[in-house]
This record gives structure tokens, C-alpha cells and sequence, in this order.
């Protein structure tokens, strides 16, 4: 099923994907569309011809063969257990899917040089890791931290959460993590910046407040606070001006 995805002015002016065949740009971006949340599809050119390319005579193999192979290395094409698959690389980078889009059920490629498409060199071992997203970028738990961090307002401390903590957020889930930036993010609104914590304390720590569980509405309205109890005074025989003045001197 198509998806509706997001394109940003630099993949115009992008100098690697310049070099490459116009049918393989226009390619790249129908993948988006064809990709689920976590930027994965199979690897089944007839099929995407049909849905990217249906009335261009080309052959989809090779402008495939040409976005994994380019320095950039666009895609990764791979295989698990005899059923091939794509990658797009740092989709999730540049693309924010729905939180209600189904979760992936695509395998992450194995980087044990599994790839189906990029050649090996001469003593068999992976290309260099200039041609290779890193590792850690295709583990799940770190897909769903570069999200979360991408979606936090001050990106301080990166380097302060640990792989276990990274898994840990994996674990209670992207929808909720990103529930718990979004009620921060209104909470601190127009606070100054020296006020906000910086992700690595949010994401380790500072976030289990505003879980479902946890999180109550702290700041009501100025409308909603509570009039103080005055006894009788509500009852009390005066003056429209004289109630007025007392009700503006508490909200003073």
C-alpha cells in the first residue's frame, strides 16, 4: 500500500543523485511511497515498476543496481532467508510516518555482508564503512532513538545514553516515547532554554513523568484554579461593584 511521504528541496540539488539516470530519482522517491515505517519493502522489481513506473520503458533491476551502488549508497538491497528486501538509508532522517502506521514486519538487514547487490571486495569482506551506513544506524533500538532525538528541542548530551537505555526506550515504544516529548514540549513552551533539560536527561530519565501512567495536566488555566473559600462571603448582601472588586483583587 502507497503511503504518502514528505520531499524536501535539497533532494533537487542532491550531487549524487545527479549523477544518476533521471528514471533512477524518480525511482528513489516512489520507494518512500512504498516503504513501511521504518523505510523497508520488498525487494520485487516487477511489482514496484508497476506502482513507481508503469509507463516508462526501463528496466527496473538496473536503476535499482544503480541506487545501491552509487558512493551514497541510497538503498541497501539484501536478503533474509531467501526472500529479498529493501533498505532506505536514514529514512527515517527525512521522513516522519503517521505514529498509527502498522509497525514494520520486514526484517533489518544483517550487516554480516549480506548484501545481495553490492559486490565484496577481493579478499571477501564488506566495502569500506565510507560506502556502509553504520551498523548501529539498521538496529532497531537505534532507529527508533535517532527518531525520538530528532523529535526532542534541545538535542544536548546525545552521547550520555546508553545502548541499554536506547533498547529500553525501544522497548516501551515509539508512540509513547513521542506522546511523552510532545506534553514536555507544550509544558515548557515559552520557558527559556536554560530551563529545558537536555535530551539526555529527558530520554533517560525525565520522560517517565509524562508516561500515560504517570502524567496529570499541571498547568490549568488561570480560569480553573479554585476561588478560595471565604466563609459566607459568597452569601453576603452587597454591592454588584463591591463583589467585582474583591473577585479582581484575588485574580490581581
Amino acid at each position: 500500500m502507497a503511503r504518502s511521504r514528505n520531499i524536501k528541496p535539497g533532494f533537487f540539488k542532491n550531487e549524487h543523485l545527479a549523477e544518476l539516470d533521471p528514471l533512477a530519482r524518480i525511482l528513489f522517491a516512489g520507494l518512500w511511497t512504498l516503504a513501511d515505517r521504518e523505510g523497508r519493502l520488498e525487494d520485487r522489481p516487477k511489482r514496484i515498476k508497476a506502482d513507481v513506473l508503469p509507463y516508462d520503458n526501463c528496466d527496473i533491476d538496473t536503476l535499482l543496481n544503480s541506487l545501491a551502488n552509487n558512493q551514497e549508497q541510497f538503498i541497501i538491497r539484501y536478503e533474509v532467508n531467501g526472500e529479498r528486501y529493501i533498505q532506505i538509508k536514514n529514512f527515517l532522517r527525512h521522513q516522519h510516518p503517521h505514529i498509527k502506521e502498522q509497525a514494520s514486519i520486514i526484517p533489518a538487514p544483517d550487516m554480516h555482508c549480506i548484501n545481495t547487490v553490492q559486490k565484496q571486495d577481493e579478499h571477501g569482506s564488506c566495502p569500506s564503512d565510507s560506502l556502509n551506513p553504520h551498523t548501529d544506524s539498521l538496529n532497531p533500538h537505534m532507529v527508533t532513538f535517532e527518531y525520538l532525538w530528532s523529535l526532542y528541542p534541545k538535542k544536548k548530551g546525545k552521547g550520555k545514553i546508553s545502548e541499554a537505555q536506547k533498547k529500553k526506550l525501544h522497548k516501551i515504544g515509539v508512540q509513547k516515547i513521542e506522546a511523552c516529548i510532545e506534553r514536555y514540549k507544550k509544558e515548557t513552551t515559552g520557558k527559556e532554554e536554560q530551563f529545558i533539560q537536555h535530551g539526555s536527561t529527558f530520554l533517560n530519565s525525565g520522560y517517565v513523568d509524562y508516561l500515560d501512567e504517570n502524567y496529570t495536566d499541571k498547568k490549568p488555566s488561570k480560569d480553573e484554579k479554585e476561588k478560595p473559600i471565604i466563609s459566607g462571603w459568597e452569601s453576603v448582601n452587597m454591592s454588584p461593584n463591591v463583589r467585582a472588586l474583591m473577585e479582581e483583587q484575588y485574580d490581581a
